[in-house]
This record gives structure tokens, sequence and C-alpha cells, in this order.
């Protein structure tokens, strides 16, 4: 089980891809849907409820899965919907704000992330040591769970116990870096972007090495992995502006997104973001400080107004620019994306940020066919190379 503010759905298809075929079958159970990879079918929730979670652990089974990813969110800990889920593996991303709307405050969002690494029975855990909670984690955790950490800076956990990446280099086709683990050296070539895929890359990597697959099948399937959908989602060709569909809806996510775009761009970075109603409106004024100290331009847009009306999310986000006057509001998120695109040049890069895989866009309480990576499809194809 993976789990982590940011990077659970792409950490959870690295290595649900990894696992698919060396194990004839592998489950997959997230924010992207439930089944065995390759044939998933959308769920409401990124983990189920208690029995739908194991129906569908037994109808994985039943398919013949060997083994099942799945992406354990906070309010699944919260309410105790894994705690009769026999656990083999779990996986720390790391932890920033999120979902504050729901746990009372930070804390009890980590006491919730917490409980994944005291189910009985667990016997692997896989860290983010970079992350001040996961390096916290890894000092705490007892000896009879094998603990493996990971990251880019200096590790409190020894060698034989730690995945790290050295000589990242990033450019406009993806990312090369070297690593050195347990079972030696190796080198990761890999087609996606963002220096932040750094760390789910290792993660995935970790946790194959954790399985006991050699370094080399581990390193060729890393660099072999997939983007999952509406995760640093590139389009645009040679003669357009790189456009780039992201889930990133957290001021963590969306700076991470940002500085990793910006080691990608040869001209002028484009964000156009905003943010959910009817959830935690204190991080508004935060994703519109991230904005504007990493990109150029800004458009805010509508994100999944849900109850909320859009120009009171609007307005809350606009409290947070030091130059609100410099930021355009489309509430249209077509409308906001085709301006964008429309006004980038070629070498530019556009990041469209909050909705990612989603193909709906929920106003009131009408759910409304919507897709950012279709309309941004579309746009580019009326859009002359």
């Amino acid at each position: 089980a993976v789990t982590g503010t940011d990077g659970k759905t792409s950490v959870s298809h690295f290595l649900a891809q990894a696992l698919d075929a060396p194990w004839r079958g592998c489950g997959l159970i997230g924010t992207l849907g439930y089944g065995m990879y390759g044939h998933l079918v959308p769920g409401a929730h990124t983990t189920p409820d208690a029995l739908r979670l194991h129906a569908e652990l037994a109808c994985q089974r039943a398919q013949g899965a060997a083994a099942t990813v799945m992406e354990a969110s906070s309010h699944a800990l919260a309410q105790y919907r894994l705690d009769a889920v026999a656990l083999d593996m779990a996986i720390l991303t790391n932890l920033t704000r999120d979902h504050l709307d729901y746990h009372r405050n930070h804390g009890a969002y980590a006491t919730a992330k917490r409980r994944l690494f005291s189910m009985p029975g667990l016997r692997h855990a896989v860290l983010n040591t970079d992350d001040a909670f996961g390096a916290a984690l890894a000092a705490a955790l007892p000896l009879s769970v094998n603990t493996m950490g990971y990251g880019i800076g200096a590790s409190p956990l020894p060698d034989d116990r730690s995945v790290r990446a050295t000589g990242i280099r990033a450019r406009r086709g993806g990312l090369t870096f070297n690593v050195s683990t347990p079972q030696g050296t190796g080198m990761i070539e890999s087609r996606l972007l963002g220096r932040f895929n750094v760390s789910n890359l290792l993660a995935a990597l970790a946790a194959l090495l954790t399985l006991d697959m050699p370094l080399s099948r581990a390193l060729a399937r890393i660099n072999q992995t997939r983007g999952a959908p509406g995760r640093m989602e590139v389009r645009g060709t040679v003669g357009q502006p790189l456009v780039v569909v992201d889930y990133a809806h957290t001021p963590a996510a969306l700076t991470h997104a940002l500085t990793a775009l910006r080691e990608h761009c040869a001209g002028r970075l484009w964000c156009v973001f905003g943010c959910g109603g009817d959830r935690d409106a204190g991080k508004r004024p935060l994703m519109a400080q991230v904005a504007e100290r990493h990109a150029d331009a800004i458009i805010v847009t509508d994100d999944n107004p849900r109850g909320e009306p859009p120009a009171r999310i609007t307005a809350d986000i606009l409290t947070g620019f030091a130059a609100p006057d410099a930021v355009r509001v489309i509430h249209d998120r077509s409308e906001a994306i085709a301006g964008a695109v429309a006004a980038a040049r070629a070498g530019d890069v556009v990041l469209v940020a909050g909705k990612g895989h989603e193909q709906v866009q929920i106003i009131g309480v009408e759910q409304r066919p919507f897709s950012d990576s279709q309309t941004v499809a579309a746009v580019l194809d009326e859009r002359p190379a």
C-alpha cells in the first residue's frame, strides 16, 4: 500500500507496471480506478470502503493477480478501512498540507498516515527519508519491519538499507540520474518529466529491490515505466509550446510541478490553475503564492467549484497574489486553457494543474464531462506547429 500527500498514484502505477509482466498479473486500487493493471474500472474513492475493498481484492485474486498495489488515503486510514487487510509492504511518498477540511489539523493528518505503518503483520516499509516525517518514521519503526529508505539527500539509514539518486539531469525528453542501492549502482533513463519524479521512481525501485528483484531487472522495468494519466502528461510537438497536464492541487505539489518544469523550459512558464470548492479554503492563497513565485504568466480558472460560487473561490485565491492585476481570471476552464496555449510560444511550457486524470467537472451537483488532456489536445490540434 502506498500513502503520502503527493505521488501515490504515480508510484502505484510505476509498481504495477513493473510487477505486471514478471508476476503475470498485478492488481491496482487507487485514484484512477480498480482492477487488473491496464483494465481499470473507475471508482468513487481513492481507497474504497472496507466491503468494496475486500470484494475487489477477492476479485483480483480470482483473476490471477499475484500482487495488488493499493493507494491508502488518509480518509481510509482514519476510518479504519484497511484494518483487516494483510499488508506485506507500506510505502510513504511524503507528508505536506492536504485534507485539512477533513482532519482537524496537520497532526491528525499525520496520525492517520502513521497508522499504515503500525498494521499487524507488516513486513516491509519503504520510506522517503528526504521527508521529515519519513525520516522520523524510519527511526521509530520496530526491527520486525524491514525498512528501506530512498531519496536524494543524506539518509538516516545505512547504505545497505538505502536507495539514493545522484547526478540528476533534466532535459526536454525526460530525466537521467545515477542510483546507489544495496545491490550496487546503476542508471535510470526515464521519459518522465519533473525532478519530483526522481523521488517517485526511487520509491518504486526501492520497493522492487525490497521484493528481492535483481537490480538489473528492476532498472530495466523502471526505465520502461510510463507516467500515470494526468500526472505530468505531456502534449505538444516541435514548433508548439510544451503543455503539461498534472493533478497538482496542493501548494507542495504545485511547487514541485512548476520548479520541475522550469528545468525543461527554454521560454516562459505558464500556469493555469484553480481550487476546488467545499474543500480546504486555507490553501487557496498559498496556491497563488506558489504560482506567482514560480511561473511567468498565470491564469486562474475554475477547478471543481462544487457547491461554492466560483467567484468566491477565485477571490480567495487572489488574496494570495502580491500583484493580482498581473493575473488573468477566466472562469471557463476550456477558455482558460485555450487562452494560455494560444498566447504561449514554441519553447514555452504551459502547466494545466489541478484536475489531472479527471473526466468530469463538478459544478453544483452536476458532473459535466470534461478532460484537461482532451481539451489541451483539441486546442493544440487547432494551432499550427
